[in-house]
């Protein structure tokens, strides 16, 4: 059973852990399909440059024997020799090269994307610790391989036995042919025996792809504990989150009470809670909310008014109303006749204020 620690594997990988095994250079991925693609391109390359091929390689092979005729064994003239023939050779058969490797990344990119990771190459003791090798070779895995190997053997003995079966007859008269017929023969019959295996190949390809996908995600599948730790990891402790919120709580409490000597008013219900507001005209067109609280903070909002003279005016309505919104909000249309008349009376109270006090100068 596909367990570890927590419990039964029963939860799909987050993808947190999908990029995880990304970066290790763990990806789905199947080589059969990938050989089926090689082996398809570079037989669709041969049949576009069969003939050229051919052409070339036997004039590659007059001109070797010519210069083997004239040759002399110097150092320097087998060094060039040897090397002017590699590069023929490899210039010649260059379009199945090409074709094979292009095919190869390009397979390779649709199956699993863009993707390089140095970590595939790291040294893991894990990979020489002798029970991990003897635990694969009796896993889910090893037993699909085998069947793979054993189904690839078959299939490519009896579609060979089938082709040369079907051309039995011109197989018996081959010797007839002379040579250039005979290595056409051969080449022909090797091209319908490498089609049909790469047909094969493609066809078991496109299954173990299908099987490669889904082994993958079982893989990857988190217990219920392994969900819980990385969501921990991720979004913190709940202590360390509780912290954190106390925290900001305090530092926006303290911004809060270093407003309040700035307010033009604080409008309580009376005792219950208590909202500073400030209006200043050059910041925003109507009245805002600069600080509010209930019970013991609404105790301490009235304080720092009284301390620093800061009109306390009691009207319960609109301090309920007013204690719905957030600090900063600016007052609705709703309440801007009412905080309007608080306002007003403020501004009258210091104006009378301002009265009395030059009165008695």
């Amino acid at each position: 059973m596909n367990e570890g620690p927590g419990g039964e594997r029963t939860e799909e990988a987050s993808q947190q852990r999908i990029e995880k095994a990304r970066r290790e250079g763990d990806v789905p991925k199947s080589r059969e399909f990938n050989s089926a693609i090689a082996l398809l391109s570079g037989l669709l390359a041969m049949w576009v440059f069969g003939s050229f091929t051919l052409t070339s390689l036997k004039n590659l092979n007059i001109v070797t024997i010519k210069q083997l005729n004239n040759f002399q064994a110097e150092p320097s003239i087998i060094q060039f020799f040897l090397g002017d023939l590699f590069t023929r050779f490899a210039l010649i058969i260059s379009p199945f090269l090409i074709a094979t490797a292009a095919a190869g990344i390009l397979t390779n990119y649709l199956q699993v994307g863009p993707l390089f990771s140095f970590e595939v190459l790291a040294f893991r003791p894990e990979k020489l610790n002798p029970f991990t090798g003897i635990k694969r070779l009796f896993s889910r895995n090893a037993l699909v391989e085998t069947i793979k190997a054993i189904l690839k053997l078959i299939a490519v003995t009896g579609i060979v036995y089938v082709t040369v079966q079907g051309d039995l007859v011109y197989f018996q008269a081959i010797g007839s042919k002379g040579v250039s017929g005979m290595l056409n023969y051969i080449a022909g019959l090797t091209f319908n025996v490498a089609f049909r295996v790469a047909l094969f190949l493609l066809l078991l390809g496109i299954l173990d792809l299908f099987y490669q996908r889904w082994s993958y995600s079982e893989k990857l599948k988190m217990t219920l504990q392994e969900v819980k730790d990385e969501t921990k990891q991720t979004e913190g402790s709940p202590e360390i989150k509780r912290i954190i919120q106390e925290r900001q709580l305090t530092m926006t409490q303290r911004r809060m009470m270093d407003e309040i000597p700035e307010a033009d008013v604080v409008v309580t219900n009376p005792r219950h809670i208590a909202v500073a507001i400030k209006y200043d005209r050059e910041v925003s067109p109507s009245p805002a909310v600069v600080a509010k609280g209930a019970d013991l903070i609404a105790k301490r909002i009235r304080e720092i008014a009284e301390e620093n003279e800061i009109p306390i005016i009691e009207d319960k309505p609109v301090a309920w109303a007013l204690f719905e919104l957030e600090l900063g909000d600016v007052i609705p249309v709703e309440l801007y006749k009412p905080v309007a008349q608080i306002l007003a009376r403020v501004y009258s109270m210091k104006k009378s204020f301002s009265n009395v006090g030059s009165m008695s100068a």
